[in-house]
């Protein structure tokens, strides 16, 4: 990975068995090597984080024992 959210993505990857120990099934909100939550979905982790943080400064990953990790990206501006 390379780009704005890659630090965040190898601390998630580093401590990915541990998170999944933790928190499987959930959605982590990651920012500067520090988590700033865990929620139920998406939209949940969205409605917490983004207030407070800018759209794309924040790696929002689910977390699953069973699934690689995967990135999620949301555009920083919706085309209607």
């Amino acid at each position: 990975m390379n780009g704005p959210l890659e630090r965040e993505h190898g601390f998630f990857l580093r401590n990915r068995d541990e998170f999944v120990r933790r928190y499987d099934g959930k959605f982590i909100a990651i920012k500067n090597e520090e988590v700033l939550g865990v929620f139920s979905d998406y939209l949940e982790a969205a409605e917490a984080v983004y207030p407070e943080h800018e759209y794309g400064t924040v790696f929002m990953q689910p977390v699953h024992k069973e699934e690689p990790a995967k990135i999620i990206t949301v555009p920083t501006a919706v085309i209607e």
